[in-house]
């Protein structure tokens, strides 16, 4: 009997749970590829057109500013690079345009050490600095001193190194107008090693002179630091404005302060300079300084107008005023030659000692005896006129008291050292009075001669006139 033969498939099912398990290993497999890959192209992504959207987008939503990016290079193994970044403020105005950023370092690098920075250059960077209206000037924060005290969980100043370069550069400073206040030229480098900051370089003004970086340090300590060890012409025939008469010299002495077109040059040397740059500047800083000013030139108001008005010379002046030295210690600047010549005949000299904090005041004018200090001492003027003639070598001293903003001359002691200058002047005063009357007695004696003479020649006429009547019968 022949049988049949029958074939038995047996289909075994793997449990659904097995399944389960492969499917999440899969999608946990493609999620790492994935990652991997976006990590590994997320440079590129980002340097894409998108890709830099998206930052830009960012950016002007944090910044409130509007930032244009032209190409965005980066790249986890080689150096980065912006290239045409441009940032305008909330009022369309152009606050910077840069033609590229270089770094040197790539993001691998940066990410296991960052504070090794590399090298980062700025190439073309044209900067617009726009002045405030002078009602727009912010207020002053109370001062707190539980603010400016260190504490424990103050953050140490990371010890960064590398270099960064500006090159090619503009830094245009507006006025409210529009106008153009300023121009400068900036190529310069800066390095960073073992906390110290050194800088290189110039800043070249538009208007003329230059500023000088080279020799200038800055430590990253806390609080930072400013230094010059070595002499250091900072500034170099500087074009002096009302801005550096304002902020920079009115510091020195308020004869500066608030004059009108005033016009010159100002070099400034360092010397042993140390700075700290926090709040208590003004009373920490210690250095020495040298001042040139020359061909400085302005019409005398506030103060200097009244100190030239002293003098008898109240017009427009050319001043220089050379190799004048000071020294900024325990919160004073302090100085004994600033002397200004107004002419041949008339300086006025200033020492002392003026206050950076509290804008005290603590200087002395030695000034000439002129026929307007006489006059205020209580002569009349045409006497005080005429012993000023004789005085004109002699000198009183004159305290400057109150504040920058608000300086004062001090009399009190004048007429007592006027009487002093009076006594010790007599032999010149009546030497010049003798003079005076021996020129008014020859004067006298020639005009007597002169009258004389033209008496005779007056008779001589006379007598002619009478001959010609007699000879033809008139």
């Amino acid at each position: 009997m022949k049988q049949d033969k029958v074939d038995i498939k047996v289909e075994i099912k793997a449990p659904k749970k097995r399944k389960f398990c492969r499917k999440i290993i899969r999608f946990f497999l493609f999620l790492v590829i994935f990652i991997i890959l976006l990590a590994l192209f997320l440079p590129a992504i980002l340097s894409s057109g998108p890709g830099t959207g998206i930052i830009v987008s960012i950016a002007n939503n944090s910044s409130g500013q509007q930032v244009t990016i032209d190409d965005l290079s980066l790249s986890w193994f080689s150096p980065c690079s912006i290239t045409g970044l441009s940032v305008k403020d909330d009022q369309n105005r152009q606050i910077a345009d840069i033609k590229e950023v270089t770094l040197s370092r790539s993001i691998v690098d940066l990410a296991t050490n960052w504070q090794k920075f590399g090298d980062i250059v700025v190439d073309s960077l044209e900067l617009n600095v726009y002045l405030p209206e002078e009602n727009d000037s912010p207020e002053k924060a109370p001062n707190d001193k539980k603010t400016t005290e260190k504490t424990q969980n103050d953050p140490e100043i990371p010890k960064i190194t590398g270099t960064f370069a500006i090159k090619n550069s503009k830094v245009k400073v507006i006025k409210p107008n529009g106008q153009i206040y300023s121009l400068v030229d900036i190529n310069t480098n800066v390095s960073v090693a073992k906390q110290l900051v050194v800088l290189t370089g110039s800043m070249v003004n538009g208007a003329g002179g230059t500023v000088n970086l080279d020799g200038m340090e800055m430590e990253l300590t806390d609080p930072l630091r400013f230094t010059v060890k070595d002499t250091t012409k900072l500034l170099e025939e500087i074009t002096i404005d009302e801005v550096i008469a304002d902020d920079f010299l009115a510091e020195i002495n308020p004869i500066f302060a608030n004059q009108a077109n005033l016009s010159g040059k100002i070099s400034l040397e360092l010397k042993q300079t140390d700075v700290p740059l926090n709040e208590n500047i003004k009373n920490a800083a210690t250095g020495k300084f040298g001042l040139d000013l020359t061909e400085l030139t302005f019409q005398p108001q506030g103060f200097m107008g009244k100190v030239m008005d002293l003098a008898g010379a109240n017009k427009a002046y050319t001043f220089d005023i050379k190799g004048f030295k000071l020294g900024i210690l325990d919160g004073r600047i302090n100085y004994d030659d600033l002397t200004i010549k107004i002419s041949d005949e008339l300086h006025i000299k200033f020492f002392g000692s003026v206050a950076l904090a509290d804008n005290d005041l603590a200087l002395k004018m030695s000034f000439p005896v002129t026929a307007q200090l006489l006059n205020k001492a209580g002569l009349k003027l045409s006497d005080a006129e005429k012993y000023a003639k004789s005085l004109s070598d002699r000198t009183v001293v004159i305290p400057i008291i109150g504040t920058k903003e608000d300086p004062k001359m001090d009399f009190s002691t004048v007429p007592e050292q006027l009487k002093d200058v009076l006594k010790g002047g007599v032999a010149d005063i009546i030497k010049t009075e003798t003079e005076s009357q021996i020129d008014k007695l020859l004067d006298k004696a020639l005009d007597n001669d002169d009258k004389e003479k033209d008496k005779k020649k007056n008779d001589q006429n006379d007598l002619i006139k009478e001959g010609i009547k007699n000879i033809f019968g008139l």
